[in-house]
C-alpha cells in the first residue's frame, strides 16, 4: 500500500496550495503520487453537454469515462469512505496525500505515515513547524515515508 501522507487544515489555510507545490517537486524526484480530496460541498466533474454528462443526467447509476490519458468514475450514492477510496487508487502510487478525512484518519482505520498540519502562517509536519519556503524538509520527509533513496544515496524509511 503507498504511504499515506495526511494534510489537514482549516479552510482556506492552504492544503491545497501546498499540495500542488508539492506534487511537481515530488515527481522530479521519481515519486508516483496520487492525491484524495473531501470535499463538503458539491462538485462537477463533467462538461455540460458532453456524452458523459447526457448519461448522467439521463439517470445512470455510475458513468465511467475512459481516454488514452485519463479515466474518471462517477456514481450516485452516499459519500464513500476514504478506505474505498484508497481501493481504486492505482497500486503503483508510492504515496497518497489526502486532504480532509479527518474522521478516518483520527480513528486510525487506515495507517498514516506522516501527518501535516496547515494554518495561514505555516506547516507543522509531525509536530515540528517547516515554513512554507522550506519545501525541501517536507520533500525529504515524504520521500523518507515512501522508502525511496534520498540524493545522498541513503534509504530514508
Amino acid at each position: 500500500m503507498p504511504a499515506l501522507i495526511s494534510v489537514r487544515g482549516p479552510s482556506g489555510s492552504g492544503k491545497t496550495t501546498l499540495i500542488e507545490r508539492l506534487l511537481p517537486r515530488l515527481a522530479e524526484r521519481g515519486l508516483k503520487v496520487g492525491t484524495i480530496k473531501h470535499a463538503h460541498h458539491g462538485l462537477t466533474l463533467d462538461a455540460e453537454g458532453k456524452d458523459s454528462w447526457r448519461m448522467w443526467q439521463a439517470g445512470a447509476a455510475a458513468v465511467a469515462v475512459a481516454s488514452p490519458h485519463e479515466t474518471f468514475v462517477r456514481q450516485r450514492g452516499g459519500e464513500p469512505s476514504l478506505e474505498s477510496l484508497l481501493a481504486l487508487m492505482p497500486g503503483e502510487l508510492d504515496c497518497i496525500l489526502v486532504e480532509g478525512f479527518a474522521d478516518a484518519l483520527d480513528a486510525q482505520r487506515v495507517p498514516v505515515a506522516l501527518r501535516l498540519a496547515v494554518t495561514p502562517s505555516g506547516v507543522t509536519c509531525e509536530g515540528r513547524r517547516v515554513s512554507r519556503n522550506q519545501l525541501r524538509r517536507l520533500e525529504a520527509a515524504i520521500v523518507g515515508c515512501c522508502g525511496k533513496e534520498e540524493e545522498d544515496g541513503v534509504s530514508h524509511r
